[in-house]
């Protein structure tokens, strides 16, 4: 285990501090609360920038230095906790299976050093939602109602850190009860209904309580801008409804983006463009003034771009999932571009099945297209097949917090993917779960080729 947390700490200080000076505004925004502690007009929440001012107190170096050093910190603590529960829950086996994975080049130990609320959101996110799962899926949870003061506060700085802690927690009711009913149907504890609804109706109170909270006291700007981002996605991915001049605008700056990216606006990644400055080129008002035309004239074409965005991310999302794959390095952390539409054999496999083949250049002239999906499609199998077996796994001594776990991602995704785009970003709170049904996978395969019969403390 020493070797592993070694390689780990290894692999964390190869990485450099962020290079961006203000990435996404949280270093300014981080001075202004320090020099006026005072809240200013910003897209973002307070949360990060709270955290930044407290750790570039910590010496004179740039503040970049001092983040990575916490948050190196950080990292290596919530392994080492991470690693001596399952340990204890799933055994020895599983638990160093998950750390070698992390310890492995990834894009979650990447993000982990990067000044980014990301990182610190998921070290949070993870204990808060696992106990909220386990305290509403317990028949007896040791502390009962008191759980919810914790929960309270939890989610209170989760919503400070990212305004998507209010969409996760109302996707959560949902999810609980997948989770209940799953562990109804356990006949060594099942869980009545009497028991769920009323802990689930409180923590729906508590969850709503601290969104208003934040939404009055902290945010002061984050949520209207959030709120206008769905609606750029329904403009830019409809056609027009009518002739209004709005709308003609929008059509001739879709026009612009066709000159100046050499590609339709609908076949390139949401609001990741090289050139194109969407928020010049596409005014808040026309968009305001058309989304709802468009979406109510076109309402299915809305639902296919919503399955083209999962078809085209699926590859792109499961790559940085676990590391499988040894191209980290060709993986950009912030602007993910979909390959150009040019006709080229790597852009037709990718808008035939959103696979990324032929990325590092020059290949051969007689490198066969063959080989790189088939290597492609290795990939796709190897982490989806680990991942359901230990899914099936998990789900025989825990099927209420599998079926929990498994609907809140999907449901996630869904929304990520209808009212934005799915990225890695997003959904990195979900990536230690699924390092973990990774390795349970692991161990059940390597046991069983080695035909293990062994008695013990082993789960899986």
């Amino acid at each position: 285990m020493v070797l592993l947390f070694l390689v780990l700490l290894a692999q964390l200080l190869s990485y450099p501090p962020t290079d961006d000076p203000d990435p996404d505004g949280y270093v300014t925004y981080a001075e202004h609360l320090r020099t006026t502690r005072t809240l200013p007009e910003s897209r973002r929440l307070p949360g990060y920038p709270a955290f930044l001012a407290v750790v570039s107190t910590l010496s004179p170096r740039p503040i970049a230095r001092n983040v990575y050093w916490v948050q190196l910190a950080l990292m290596m603590l919530c392994s080492g906790v991470a690693w001596a529960l399952l340990r204890r829950w799933a055994g020895p086996l599983v638990a160093a299976t998950a750390l070698g994975i992390v310890a492995a080049p990834s894009y979650l130990t990447r993000m982990s050093v990067v000044m980014l609320p990301d990182a610190v959101y998921t070290f949070i996110f993870l204990p808060v939602f696992s106990a909220i799962g386990w305290w509403v899926l317990s028949r007896q949870p040791r502390g009962g109602w008191l759980w919810l003061l914790p929960f309270a506060i939890g989610l209170f700085v989760l919503q400070a850190l990212r305004p998507t802690t209010a969409a996760l927690t109302l996707l959560l009711i949902p999810a609980l009860l997948v989770g209940a009913w799953a562990q109804r149907r356990d006949t060594l504890s099942p869980l009545p209904w009497k028991v769920a609804f009323p802990r689930l109706g409180a923590l729906l109170a508590v969850a709503l309580t601290m969104f208003i909270l934040v939404d009055h006291f902290l945010d002061t700007g984050a949520r209207a801008y959030n709120a206008d981002v769905p609606l750029y996605r329904v403009v830019i991915y409809l056609p027009p409804a009518s002739d209004a001049p709005a709308e003609q605008r929008i059509e001739a700056a879709k026009a612009r983006f066709r000159e100046q990216e050499g590609q339709p606006i609908e076949r390139a990644r949401f609001l990741t463009y090289l050139v194109f400055q969407f928020s010049v080129e596409l005014p808040l008002e026309d968009v305001r003034a058309v989304w709802l035309a468009r979406l109510m004239a076109h309402p299915t074409a809305y639902l296919g771009s919503v399955v083209e965005d999962l078809r085209l991310g699926h590859y792109q999302l499961t790559r940085t999932m676990v590391p499988f794959f040894i191209d980290l390095d060709r993986i950009p952390l912030f602007r993910i571009l979909y390959p150009r539409d040019d006709g080229s054999p790597a852009a037709r496999v990718f808008y035939q099945s959103g696979l990324e083949i032929l990325e590092r250049e020059p290949y051969p002239a007689t490198f066969p297209v063959e080989t790189a999906v088939l290597q492609a499609v290795l990939r796709v199998i190897a982490f989806w097949g680990l991942l359901v077996l230990g899914a099936w796994q998990l789900a025989k001594p825990a099927p209420g917090q599998v079926a929990l776990w498994l609907t809140l991602a999907a449901l996630f995704t869904l929304m990520t993917a209808a009212t934005n785009t799915v990225d890695a970003r997003y959904l990195l709170p979900f990536m230690p779960p699924v390092v973990l049904a990774q390795a349970v996978g692991l161990v059940w395969i390597a046991r069983t080729l080695a035909g293990w019969t062994g008695t013990g403390p082993q789960r899986f």
